[in-house]
């Protein structure tokens, strides 16, 4: 992953992973390069994902940080953001795989 920051900033302003690029300041993600259509919630778990890469992220952190509220027992709310974020992410050579009971954990798919 590649952090590009802004001269003074201590945040990154720019996220570059495999084919992603995503920039927090403009809300807007790439793919090779193209804009990628995602809504400000799948932006955020886009950069979820990035962030914890090749880690099972558990249904409440994925509700806390894209929705910023707990689902409880709820969970098709994030099955249904997931699943749609799965085909705009579909030629991007990662997999967003569901971890039964779990959650969902990003990995870059094997050849």
């Amino acid at each position: 992953m590649t952090w590009e920051l802004s001269s003074g900033d201590a945040l990154p302003t720019k996220i570059i992973k495999g084919p992603f690029s995503l920039d927090l300041l403009s809300n807007q993600a790439l793919l090779r390069g193209n804009v990628l259509e995602l809504t400000n919630k799948e932006l955020k778990l886009l950069y979820l994902c990035i962030q914890n890469e090749g880690k099972i992220i558990d249904y409440e952190t994925i509700a806390e940080s894209v929705w910023q509220r707990p689902m409880g027992d709820n969970m098709s709310v994030v099955q249904a953001a997931v699943k749609r974020f799965r085909q705009k992410i579909n030629t991007a050579g990662y997999d967003i795989c569901a971890v039964r009971g779990k959650g969902y954990l990003f990995s870059e798919r094997k050849s």
